[in-house]
C-alpha cells in the first residue's frame, strides 16, 4: 500500500500534522534542537514510513484517521511503547552477545547478494 493508497481524509491529516510539526521545531534553539532530538526522529520517521509503501492494515488506518491528528497520535504511542530503553538496551547487548555479533549489523546483510 503505497501514499496514494491511504484514505484521502488520513493523507490530508498527516499532511497538516506534519507541516505543523515541522513549523513548531523551525523556530527551536540548537540546544531545544537536540533536546528534542528523539522526538524529532520519531515523527519524521513514522510520517515518512506511513507515507511510503507498507502492508498497513485498511481498518487499522481508517480508525486511525478518527484522531483529530493522527500524526502527533502514532509519535505519542511510539514514545509510549519505547519507553523502556534499558530493556532496548539490554535486548541490544544479548543480541551483540548472542550472535557474537559485528561492530556494524548492516555490514552482513550489505554483503550478502
Amino acid at each position: 500500500m503505497g501514499r496514494n493508497d491511504l484514505p484521502q481524509g488520513l493523507r490530508d491529516k498527516l499532511d497538516l500534522d506534519y507541516a505543523t510539526f515541522r513549523q513548531r521545531i523551525s523556530g527551536l534553539t540548537p540546544q531545544a534542537f537536540l533536546a528534542r532530538s528523539e522526538e524529532i526522529a520519531v515523527c519524521e520517521t513514522l510520517y515518512r514510513r506511513l507515507s511510503g509503501i507498507g502492508d498497513w492494515n485498511e481498518e487499522h488506518l481508517l480508525y486511525l484517521n478518527r484522531f483529530p491528528h493522527p500524526l502527533l497520535t502514532l509519535c505519542r504511542w511510539f514514545r509510549y511503547e519505547r519507553r523502556d530503553w534499558r530493556e532496548t538496551l539490554r535486548h541490544i547487548l544479548w543480541n551483540i552477545y548472542d550472535k557474537q555479533g559485528r561492530e556494524n549489523p548492516a555490514l552482513k546483510e550489505q554483503e550478502e547478494p
